[in-house]
């Protein structure tokens, strides 16, 4: 079944793959120094184990090169990519955000967990907890990432978790920050998830109070699954207290450089008037 579409934030940053509804093009931001990201080169998205044979032509036709899987092994394992043939190259970068609920369930568990109550403590403040452990969780995944996007020949790029909310949000602000993007677009950015993924918030939704035996409301479960941009600002926030900024984040824990910087810039970033503007 293919996820449902919000037709009211249909626009060209999204790419509308069957099987996808968080799928997207990093182009068109601007950089503070006049320049934009370059469409068509870096993607972000949710997870594509429910993309259809019929829609893998129009897949293909992105001419991905590289392909970032963020998720665990346990999600890949149960929740398989389903990928065009071609010469799209698959890095599995796992990176754990809440680490108590990434695990397989059994029925009785899941019943437990729900109408137990333990759906109840995931809250906002829950949600928050795991954002601020975040940038020491990615750390590994982000270094080997940056490296991987320093890279010319594998763009065009997508990188990608399960839902497309905390672990590529996060990959996708280290980015935007390191390209020059300000942080109000890039908290804006993140946002974008909410509203892209509304109709499958809603039926998560009345799923999880149904389980719970209807014991968890509404907000505390839109909460949980929302894209707040207070949830990623908290991810800056802990990254500026303990290193003083993000450029010092990633110079500290994925050795990332001026020069590495700069070679990234040029890779993604040009003038929309230049001819290389446009990747396609």
């Amino acid at each position: 079944m293919a996820y449902p579409v919000n037709s009211d934030v249909m626009d060209p940053r999204r790419i509308p793959l069957e099987g996808t509804f968080n799928f997207r093009d990093l182009g068109g931001y601007a950089a503070s120094d006049g320049r934009v990201l370059r469409p068509g080169m870096l993607y972000r998205s949710d997870n594509f184990s429910k993309v259809p044979l019929r829609a893998h032509p129009q897949f293909s036709a992105l001419g991905l090169r590289l392909l970032v899987d963020l998720r665990t092994e346990l999600e890949c394992r149960v929740r398989p990519n389903s990928l065009p043939g071609g010469a799209t190259r698959v890095e599995h970068l796992p990176i754990s955000f809440a680490p108590e609920l990434e695990k397989q369930w059994s029925i009785l568990e899941q019943f437990a967990f729900f109408a137990g109550g333990g759906i109840q403590r995931c809250d906002r403040n829950y949600v928050l907890d795991c954002y601020t452990r975040l940038p020491q969780r990615a750390a590994p995944s982000l270094r080997r990432l940056l490296t991987l996007l320093q890279e010319s020949g594998n763009y065009p790029a997508v990188f990608h978790c399960m839902g497309g909310r905390d672990r590529t949000g996060f990959s996708a602000a280290m980015v935007l920050t390191i390209l020059g993007v300000p942080r109000p677009v890039i908290l804006a950015d993140y946002h974008l998830t909410e509203k892209y993924v509304r109709p499958e918030i809603d039926r998560r939704i009345g799923l999880m109070r149904a389980m719970s035996l209807f014991r968890v409301s509404r907000q505390t479960l839109r909460e949980f699954l929302g894209a707040r941009e207070e949830y990623l600002q908290t991810s800056f926030s802990a990254i500026e207290q303990q290193y003083g900024s993000v450029e010092a984040y990633l110079r500290q824990e994925a050795g990332f450089s001026d020069s590495s910087a700069e070679t990234l810039r040029s890779l993604l970033l040009a003038h929309p008037a230049d001819s290389s503007f446009s990747s396609r």
